[in-house]
């Protein structure tokens, strides 16, 4: 049972802290009159209700109504007990009392199954680590991973495993902890034969636990060793009471402080890119479950920050997903966005270890360009520009993407470039580009602004009109 705490200790805490401080750790804030204003962390929205008032040292949301001091906010999104909650702000605030002999307990009614589906999954976690680097059945999946520059630090950080090729390994673990034969079938870590038994899902891969934003695992991830015909490289769990893919982002537990300190989040394509960067130095990466990206995580995402920059990788292939996540987000308020193309058509864990982590830092920091200007790259794929008829071609698409910038500023410059590089007359590109912002675009979708706001940019300025 957890103790009560003296109130005097409680006073201490409160005025040690300022609340922005400690909500400003889970939800992006900026400043509107007096207070300041951020996504709403306990239901989605898309304009910022959520207010923190400074003075009065107290949260509210004008659009689910919820709102207190600092420990009602620990109490709500933790999901923590009042004794619990004062030693989190505590720990949060850098508060030097000691609240040790105060128990920590749930502060609602837990769900017993998902409860039990979480404990499952950390005894598999624990069960594969253990696997890899203590056991003799793990040496060949081991020296893999440090082939992969996965040393024992990175290992353990991102608690990866090892699936060995028998298939009833894991079951037959769980059958001698006489784990319920229900709880099993549901919790996506096994296949069902025909006859009603189960085996284990992932065998011979090396295995990288899935979190959500809590840490606690509640998916994996299985990289094979060796290439198969009709097997694909990582195999996912399915979806289950703990487990939905649009929900999830690879590393967001760890990376979430990362992001909001450095103000931004670099969106990677894959699980090796986000731990590559992550041994470099680069700590805020994250990545997304194999899909393209979903209204869920982005919603993740904007809550610790609007400055998005997407490294994919930087062959063909990765230039067409860099690609489509700016169509996504062409129309979307929520983010700045900016692009990172490494060189070589490398991919982060390749550019890693072929230039070292200070020039990765460097480049991920140092080498941003905006998505028009991606895209002018991104329209020379595949076309030779020596050649009259594909250099008009380019200049015609080009022009077509310079539409969609609001900037005159902006335009100006993209049009000084394709100016200098294909030799062409500046004069002629403005004539050109004047003529196509004259034709009637009504419903013309421009970089950053939304058509569900029904604001358009004027075909004549830089200025925006209301349709």
């Amino acid at each position: 049972m957890a103790g009560r705490i003296p109130e005097e200790v409680v006073e201490e805490v409160r005025t040690s802290v300022n609340i922005t401080d400690i909500v400003g750790q889970y939800v992006q804030l900026k400043k509107s009159g007096k207070n300041l204003f951020g996504l709403c962390p306990f239901h989605e929205e898309r304009t910022p209700s959520f207010s923190v008032t400074e003075d009065k040292q107290i949260f509210h949301c004008f659009s689910c109504g919820r709102g207190g001091n600092v420990f009602k906010f620990i109490m709500e999104i933790e999901n923590l007990d009042f004794p619990a909650a004062v030693t989190k702000v505590a720990e949060l605030g850098n508060v030097s009392v000691d609240l040790s002999t105060y128990q920590a307990k749930p502060q609602r009614p837990v769900d017993p199954k998902r409860e039990k589906l979480f404990a499952l999954y950390s005894d598999a976690t624990v069960l594969y680590h253990h696997i890899l680097v203590n056991t003799d059945t793990g040496e060949a999946a081991l020296a893999y991973a440090t082939q992969r520059n996965l040393n024992t630090t990175l290992l353990d950080t991102f608690q990866i495993g090892f699936a060995p090729q028998q298939r009833d390994l894991l079951i037959t673990f769980f059958k001698e902890k006489q784990t319920d034969f229900q709880l099993l079938r549901q919790s996506g870590l096994f296949i069902e034969n025909d006859d009603g038994t189960l085996r284990d899902r992932f065998v011979g891969r090396l295995m990288f636990p899935i979190r959500d934003e809590q840490g606690r695992v509640i998916a994996f991830s299985g990289r094979i060793l060796q290439v198969a015909e009709n097997q694909p490289k990582y195999l996912n769990s399915p979806e289950t009471d703990l487990f939905n893919k649009r929900d999830v982002l690879f590393n967001f537990d760890l990376a979430k402080s990362e992001i909001r300190k450095a103000k931004r989040v670099i969106l990677f394509e894959g699980f090796m890119d986000v731990i590559a960067a992550f041994q470099a130095g680069v700590k805020n990466g994250v990545a997304s479950m194999g899909t393209s990206l979903t209204n869920e995580q982005l919603y993740h995402l904007r809550r610790a920050t609007d400055q998005l920059v997407v490294c994919y990788d930087g062959d063909a292939p990765g230039m067409k997903a860099t690609n489509r996540v700016i169509e996504l987000l062409k129309d979307d308020q929520r983010f700045n966005l900016s692009i990172v193309t490494l060189p070589e058509h490398l991919d982060p864990d390749e550019y890693v270890k072929k230039y070292g982590s200070e020039q990765f830092q460097n480049e991920v920091t140092n080498s941003l360009e905006t998505a028009p200007a991606f895209r002018l790259h991104f329209l020379k794929q595949n076309r030779n520009l020596d050649n009259e008829q594909d250099k008009i071609a380019y200049i015609n698409d080009a022009l077509q993407e310079l539409v969609l910038v609001p900037s005159a500023v902006e335009r100006d410059v993209y049009l000084n470039q394709l100016s200098e590089e294909l030799h062409v007359s500046y004069t002629a590109l403005v004539q050109q580009l004047q003529q196509l912002l004259k034709k009637p675009r009504l419903s013309m979708i421009v970089y950053g602004h939304s058509n569900n706001q029904k604001k358009k940019w004027c075909p004549f300025t830089s200025n925006r009109c209301i349709s």
